[in-house]
């Protein structure tokens, strides 16, 4: 499956900004989703500030950023999110979810 548009995102502010490149900011990225339990093709922009927000600091220092260094990465990550808004519109809310299933799609 295809990357959703916020890991392409958050991956590309990561390389741009950090020593890290496509592959290493991809793979980091990747790991960090799965520590929070979610997935590079379905992760909302809402979801990945989360975890930006929560683990990327961290992520980036374990990965050889400085404190200060992985901070503005982290905080023109949010930024680029931020721009982006919600793009599941609602549609990964349980209701929508299981309002989908009970209609077959």
């Amino acid at each position: 499956m295809a990357d959703s548009p916020a890991f392409i995102v958050v991956a590309d502010q990561i390389e741009k900004f950090s020593e890290l490149n496509r592959l290493q900011a991809r793979g980091m990225i990747r790991l960090v989703l799965k520590e929070a339990g979610l997935k590079a093709d379905s992760a909302t922009a809402f979801q990945m500030m989360v975890v930006a927000n929560k683990l990327l600091e961290a992520a980036l220092k374990r990965n050889g950023m400085v404190g200060e260094t992985a901070a503005t990465i982290r905080e023109n990550v949010v930024n680029a999110l931020s721009t982006m808004g919600n793009a599941d519109n609602g549609q990964n809310e349980p209701e929508a979810m299981f309002s989908r299933l009970s209609k077959g799609g």
